[in-house]
């Protein structure tokens, strides 16, 4: 239909598909209003619908654009497709009826067998289209049929449309609208036959007005309705129960406000909650921006810290070994002349010139025999870059990768000899390795090869062999403690056999720069302890160690104070001596006689390895 509308033509009086005049309007279960031939040519939504229906609408739309004649042509059959008598679609696919999407808010829409005509009419707009009909026909008005603006000349009070006289012929000339009443504009407003839109019609009786309400089935009703179809129904006059009903709705509507106010305020806390989510978000991404272009230029600092670390050390050792160079150059070529001096004046020098210069000569000669120049270089190689270790606070910001120029010197490594004091076999042994570089620091940032081997000589003899059997615990920062035998086959021959057996060790680095080496022996006897970082013996290596059988175990717990051991209790003891004021046995942090250190609970002693030194009381009869 075309989409132009005449000047009188009312936007609440227009249809919301076709954008004309409303023709027929139904109200929709959503409270939405559409014309009837509108309704009639929406698409069924459910996905199984009879192939009949679905290819009368889309006929229908067809029909609609393609005009007014045809329409009327095919307006019966499509009607009688639409209408579905109910006598008639019993068994069939169709009485099941279709459901179609409302055009405005999508709603699911319940379309029974009795086509669109079953919908609810929307009264009020009938009579408000009529009021308009008798405003506008001493007017211009176009016509309801066309697809083109078109003046109406005719009025069919039967299908309540105004049409050109085009229409109006092909009208009269349809079989099915043949015997409809036509009348001109002014004819139809003089008889006040736009009037008949005020009467509410029944819709099985065209001919009778509803006038009774059937409260079983909520709908008019005329007075032939209540005889044929609701004889059984509770009827009751339609002006009665309209004060009942009207109330009902305003309460209802009472609600309605209510929920509408609600749903008012919901939209203004949704659109501030917008508003401020926008905020929100335009702030985090500005903080992301400020963080990472902070961040960015956090890194490159950190960047040219490194590469400024490099240069140093590139500066620092070149120089050094460029020193070291010239200083044996010039040794070196003080040699070569101090050696052709020497060897031409042994060669043809005689007696008084040799012996004229033998002083100064040997005098030097004894000066490079004493000289010990610095053959190894003097610096190292080594210099590695570390992804994974933690730099620390760079403007800020939390960053990884350092470049370690360190390099282990085991003549500086040392370890605490206090742990091995106390080796007991079957009990934890902790030693700490400290590494040490050229200039006494602490290699913090690099990987050493730290390896230690546990020897024990052990020398049998007879009358045709001997046998030196030896020991050894590998340790590696990255493998556990090994414990084999080797026998070393000596001038004689031993007797004894072979036995290897594994042990675990745990190896755990420190940030200072120690190593924490922690073993479980399984032998006794002495042993030394030979210990090496990058292959050469470190400080004092190798060590004396003892290992004595397993003692007296400890029947206490290691602890700081008894209170904290046993979670506040009074009654925990404690062989420190130390108590606690109010009534607590045991000592505790800061108070008299509390040792200071971690102890045992049973008999005192400080180290965790030892074993324990309480006196077993002996009680003497005399029977």
């Amino acid at each position: 239909m075309s989409s132009h509308l005449p000047e009188e033509e009312q936007p609440q009086l227009t249809c919301g598909v076709c954008h004309r005049r409303y023709h027929d309007p139904r109200l929709l279960p959503c409270l939405h209003t559409f014309c009837t031939r509108c309704l009639s040519t929406l698409e069924p939504f459910e996905s199984e619908r009879d192939d009949v229906l679905k290819y009368s609408l889309n006929s229908f739309s067809r029909l609609m654009s393609h005009g007014a004649s045809e329409y009327e042509s095919k307006k019966s059959s499509f009607s009688s497709l639409l209408t579905l008598d109910r006598s008639s679609s019993q068994g069939s696919s169709l009485s099941r009826g279709v459901q179609v999407l409302c055009p405005s808010c999508n709603s699911i829409v319940d379309v029974t067998r009795d086509g669109v005509q079953g919908l609810t009419p929307n009264y009020l707009l009938r009579r408000k289209i009529t009021k308009n009909e008798v405003q506008v026909t001493s007017k211009s008005t176009s016509c309801d049929m066309c697809t083109a603006v078109a003046e109406a000349v005719s009025y069919c009070q039967d299908c309540t449309v105004r049409l050109c006289s085009f229409c109006a012929e092909a009208h009269r000339r349809q079989k099915q609208s043949a015997t409809h009443f036509l009348s001109t504009l002014e004819e139809a407003r003089e008889k006040e036959l736009f009037a008949d839109y005020k009467k509410h019609i029944c819709l099985l009786h065209k001919s009778s007005e509803v006038s009774s309400w059937c409260e079983s089935c909520r709908q008019m009703v005329c007075d032939r309705c209540t005889i044929d179809n609701h004889r059984d129904h509770q009827i009751n006059d339609l002006s009665k129960v309209y004060e009942s009903k009207t109330q009902l709705l305003k309460k209802l509507m009472d609600y309605v406000v209510r929920r509408k106010i609600d749903i008012e305020e919901a939209l203004e806390n949704i659109q501030e909650v917008q508003k401020q989510l926008s905020d929100q978000i335009e702030q985090s991404r500005e903080e992301v921006e400020r963080f990472i272009a902070a961040y960015i230029r956090a890194v490159e600092t950190h960047h040219q810290h490194l590469l400024q670390h490099i240069q140093r050390v590139e500066v620092g050792r070149q120089r050094v070994l460029r020193l070291q160079r010239l200083q044996l150059e010039q040794l070196f070529t003080d040699l070569n002349h101090w050696e052709n001096f020497v060897q031409e004046l042994l060669q043809d020098g005689d007696v008084p010139e040799v012996m004229g210069v033998y002083r100064p000569v040997q005098k030097r000669l004894f000066h490079l025999a004493r000289l010990n120049p610095p053959l190894q270089p003097r610096v190292s190689p080594a210099l590695s870059f570390l992804p994974q270790e933690q730099v620390g606070d760079v403007d800020g910001y939390l960053l990884y990768g350092v470049v370690s120029s360190q390099s282990a010197c085991p003549s500086l490594c040392f370890i605490q000899d206090a742990g091995l004091k106390m080796i007991k076999a079957g009990c934890k042994t902790e030693i700490t390795l400290f590494v040490r570089d050229s200039d006494d620091q602490p290699v913090i940032h690099n990987r050493t090869n730290i390896h230690v081997e546990l020897r024990r000589l052990t020398t049998t003899f007879d009358s045709r062999e001997s046998t030196l059997r030896k020991s050894q615990i590998s340790l590696e920062s990255s493998k556990p403690l090994v414990l084999y035998h080797m026998n070393i086959q000596g001038r004689e021959r031993s007797n004894n056999r072979t036995t290897r057996h594994q042990d675990h060790v745990e190896v755990t680095t420190q940030k200072d720069g120690s190593h924490i080496l922690s073993f479980t022996a399984t032998q006794t006897g002495n042993f030394r302890l030979h210990v090496t970082v990058n292959g050469q013996d470190i400080k004092g290596s190798p060590f004396p160690v003892t290992i004595a059988p397993a003692g007296k175990r400890h029947t206490g717990v290691y602890h700081c104070c008894s209170f904290c051991s046993s979670g506040g209790s009074r009654d925990a003891r404690c062989a420190c001596g130390g108590v606690m004021p109010g009534g607590y046995q045991g000592c505790g942090h800061g108070h008299s006689g509390h040792p200071g250190h971690h102890h045992w609970s049973c008999c005192g002693n400080f180290a965790e390895n030892s074993e324990c030194s309480k006196r077993t009381t002996v009680y003497e009869y005399t029977v």
